[in-house]
């Protein structure tokens, strides 16, 4: 925003605050909001909040959903991190990423 339109308009309406910044802070200090950096296939457990599960409570919110077998299997979707080998590329977010194949055609 250019510094005139921007003195201008918090001058009219305060300070403006940009939220890119905020949200890159919350995600690398691992803080989640459920629906955007999760999914139904998302467990505590893969999310690092397994300390948030009262398991010591004989029954507790979600409980018979996590005793599902699917939510045990070795093939289940994963969260994971991943890290550049060059740390000046940044992976946007909600880019897709695929393993290569021998016989994969390109995406276009």
């Amino acid at each position: 925003m250019g510094g005139d339109l921007r003195r201008r308009t918090e001058a009219r309406h305060g300070r403006i605050w940009k939220l890119k910044p905020c949200t890159c802070c919350r995600a690398e200090k691992g803080y989640i909001i459920v629906g955007q950096d999760t999914d139904g296939t998302v467990t505590p457990d893969d999310a690092g909040l397994s300390w948030a599960i009262g398991k010591a409570k004989p029954d507790f919110v979600g409980k018979r959903s996590l005793e599902r077998a699917s939510m045990k299997s070795a093939n289940r979707k994963q969260l994971v991190g991943l890290r550049t080998r060059n740390t000046g590329t940044v992976i946007e977010e909600g880019a897709q990423v695929a393993a290569k194949r021998a016989n994969a055609r390109p995406w276009n």
